[in-house]
């Protein structure tokens, strides 16, 4: 029996994409692996490849090479629906400033586990 999680992922309010994991669900497991995926890249607005490493080209290219990174043959990462529930819950929310699309707030947090809670702003290269 696995620990099952789902990932869903906001861009200004607006679900983009919503993930069902069947295992390793728990905090010190999906969630931490969330994170390091999140902070192992930049955002940036235009893809031009010449930053190196990881670069994330809006919010929608994070969330398809989030599903890259770890979705490896049949089974174990799904999509799924905004309403699905399991074990743990973990909703990453990126809002652009209005006033200045180069920054953006954003939010990764599990429902099940408070102290998982991280906020900041990104600063969009």
């Amino acid at each position: 029996m696995g620990t099952r999680s789902t990932t869903r992922i906001y861009e200004d309010g607006q679900l983009l994409l919503a993930l069902y994991k069947q295992y390793d669900g728990y905090p010190d497991g999906w969630g931490q692996e969330l994170k390091g995926f999140f902070h192992k890249g930049v955002f940036v607005n235009g893809f031009n490849g010449t930053k190196g490493g990881l670069e994330f080209n809006g919010v929608g290219d994070f969330a398809l090479l989030l599903v890259k990174e770890f979705k490896q043959g049949t089974g174990g990462l799904y999509a799924t629906t905004e309403s699905d529930r399991q074990e743990y819950n973990y909703i990453i929310e990126l809002n652009y400033d209005k006033n200045d699309y180069s920054k953006m707030e954003y939010s990764i947090k599990c429902l099940e586990e408070e102290s998982y809670l991280e906020e900041g702003l990104i600063e969009i290269q």
